[in-house]
């Protein structure tokens, strides 16, 4: 059984300050930190070194996969398999969420679990 709402999915590679800023974006959702979790793949990238005390600070699960260059799709399905949560939210590390993306998809989810959601790009 899945224990959170969404992962939130993260592929990346050689760009720790656009990681940054994406992963602050996805600490300041209004939705419970205790409903998600982020999954970060480094797709062999440089080594990161992720703040784990601002993580734990807000009790957002964070986990970290390292893999050799596979591309960002190959990123994606690393995470999936590594997915603790019944649904999937993804985004690039180049991207800021905002601050009511999770709510406004989980409720878009409630509506209609069957479907898809999606967000402008």
């Amino acid at each position: 059984m899945r224990s959170k709402a969404f992962s939130v999915i993260i592929p990346t590679c050689d760009r720790p300050a656009a990681l940054e800023s994406c992963l602050n974006s996805i600490l300041e959702q209004d939705f419970p930190a205790s409903d998600f979790e982020i999954i970060v793949v480094n797709d062999g990238g440089c080594a990161l070194d992720l703040d784990k005390g601002k993580f734990l600070q807000c009790k957002v699960p964070v986990l970290l996969i390292e893999q050799p260059n596979q591309g960002p799709a190959a990123a994606r399905n690393t995470a999936v398999k590594h997915s603790n949560a019944c649904n999937l939210a993804f985004t690039d590390d180049d991207c800021r969420a905002d601050r009511s993306w999770l709510k406004q998809l989980h409720c878009a989810l409630q509506k209609d679990p069957n479907k898809v959601a999606g967000g402008r790009t």
